[in-house]
C-alpha cells in the first residue's frame, strides 16, 4: 500500500446518520459516487474499520468499483478479531461476507474489546492513508470526531462529507473548524 494511493474512510454509526438503521439509500449513492472520484483521480487502496455505518457503506462502495477497476484493493482493518461477535446476525452475516470479499483483514489489536482499541485502529487506518475521507456531522465528540482531530494533526488530507446536509468540501482543515 502506498499511502499517497491509500483512502481511509471514518463516520458515524447508523444511529447517527440520517436514515438511521433504516439506511438512507442517497447518503449510500453518493458514497458510491465519491469512492468513484477517488478511483477516477488515482486512489488505488482504500481501509474500512468494519464497523456499522458508514465504514461498511464505504467498503461495500469499494467493492461495487473494484468489479470495474480490478487493481484496486480494500483493507478491512478490525480493531479486534471479535469486533462483531455482538452484532445482530445479519449485521454479522454482512460484515463476513465483506471480510471475505476484501483482499486483506488486519486485526489492528488483539481481543478483547476495550474501548482504546477503536482509536488504535483509527491511527493504524491514519498511518497507511494519505486521504481521510470523513463522514461527519459536525458533531464534536465520539470516534469520528477524535479520527478527524488526529488526521488533522498528522497533516492528513480530510474529504468531508456532512451527511446531515449532504455537502461536500474537499479538504477540511483546521481553519473550518474554528
Amino acid at each position: 500500500m502506498n499511502i499517497n494511493t491509500t483512502v481511509c474512510a471514518t463516520g458515524h454509526r447508523p444511529k447517527d446518520l440520517p436514515g438511521g438503521y433504516d439506511g438512507n439509500k442517497d447518503l449510500e449513492h453518493l458514497i458510491d459516487d465519491i469512492v468513484s472520484t477517488f478511483v477516477d483521480v488515482g486512489y488505488m487502496s482504500f481501509i474500512s474499520g468494519g464497523a456499522i455505518g458508514v465504514d461498511q457503506y464505504f467498503a461495500n462502495s469499494v467493492l461495487i468499483q473494484r468489479a470495474f477497476n480490478p487493481w484496486i484493493d480494500l483493507v478491512i482493518a478490525r480493531p479486534f478479531p471479535s469486533q462483531a461477535n455482538n452484532w445482530p446476525s445479519t449485521t454479522q452475516q454482512r460484515f463476513a461476507k465483506l471480510c471475505e470479499a476484501a483482499d486483506e483483514v488486519i486485526d489492528v489489536s488483539p481481543d478483547p474489546y476495550t474501548p482504546a482499541k477503536m482509536q488504535i485502529r483509527n491511527q493504524w487506518m491514519l498511518d497507511h492513508s494519505g486521504l481521510v475521507f470523513a463522514v461527519w456531522t459536525g458533531k464534536r465528540n465520539g470516534g469520528t470526531w477524535n479520527c478527524i482531530q488526529s488526521a488533522l494533526k498528522l497533516g492528513r488530507r480530510i474529504y468531508w462529507l456532512n451527511p446531515a446536509t449532504m455537502e461536500i468540501n474537499p479538504n477540511l482543515t483546521m481553519e473550518d473548524l474554528q
